[in-house]
């Protein structure tokens, strides 16, 4: 026997009149797991995005007369890259369904995006991505390069599609710019987060849908609520899983920038 309780700002306890069956408790649960995960990726996304930033800024002050310039920009590569995978794990594993149709539709769409999904497969099972340091001379700028003379002597971890797209740059006798790969990276980056948050909103909306007839209260000024055993122990809150989400979403999930101008005082524009 289970028992929904409301605790108003004094400490007050209200019973509910609502009877909460094991089917409640069962769809609370669902309810309170799939809230859950969409906080996580929120997490996974604001790891990528933050290393992402982190590796540009580390571009824009690249100096070739810095101690450890190679494997200072290695790090920052290597470590959005590997978060990037660390996404993509989760994204696989938690909504494959819905992860699938969006990433292919973005993997077909962008050479870079292909570029980047393999070169972190690369570094993990060959060597360091970005091998060659150099002055242009034109912009008085450092670049950074990757070679895909180097990056097609793997014949394992490089898909068939990556395989085409470098074989093509070095028929044309092209390097990699990392500048502009990650300058590229992120905006698809972004694009690709807010496809899935997308694919996301109808099942949250249904899913704040059935939770808040387990709250009183209007907007978000709501008691909190606890459902309770016989022995008086809590099961679970709604109201907690409610303010959770709401909070992720206002204050960590939150596009403080635009993509289009933060690319602008990237490539100095």
């Amino acid at each position: 026997m289970y028992k929904l309780i409301h605790i108003d700002e004094n400490g007050k306890q209200k019973n509910s009149e609502i009877r909460i069956t094991d089917d409640n408790i069962e769809e609370i649960r669902n309810i309170g797991e799939f809230f859950f995960s969409v906080m996580q990726s929120i997490d996974y996304f604001n790891i990528v995005n933050d290393n992402l930033k982190e590796l540009m800024d580390a571009i824009k002050k690249l100096s070739l007369n810095e101690p450890k310039n190679f494997s200072k920009i290695n790090r920052y590569f290597i470590n959005m890259s590997n978060s990037f995978y660390m996404f993509q794990c989760f994204y696989e594993k938690k909504f494959k369904n819905l992860y699938k149709p969006v990433f292919s539709y973005i993997y077909d769409k962008y050479d870079d995006y292909v570029l980047m999904y393999n070169l972190r497969n690369y570094a993990v099972h060959n060597t360091l991505v970005i091998t060659k340091l150099t002055l242009d001379i034109i912009s008085g700028e450092s670049k950074i390069i990757i070679k895909p003379t180097e990056l097609i002597k793997d014949k394992k971890n490089l898909d068939s599609k990556c395989k085409k797209i470098i074989n093509g740059m070095i028929s044309k006798n092209e390097e990699i710019n990392v500048k502009f790969l990650v300058g590229s990276f992120f905006s698809i980056f972004n694009e690709l987060q807010v496809k899935l948050m997308n694919q996301f909103k109808t099942k949250i909306e249904e899913g704040l849908q059935k939770i808040k007839k387990y709250l009183i209260g209007r907007g978000m000024n709501k008691l909190d609520s606890f459902i309770i055993d016989e022995s008086g122990d809590v099961i679970y809150s709604p109201s907690s899983i409610f303010y959770s989400l709401f909070t992720k979403l206002e204050k960590e999930y939150t596009f403080d920038y635009d993509v289009q101008e933060y690319l602008k005082k990237y490539y100095n524009m």
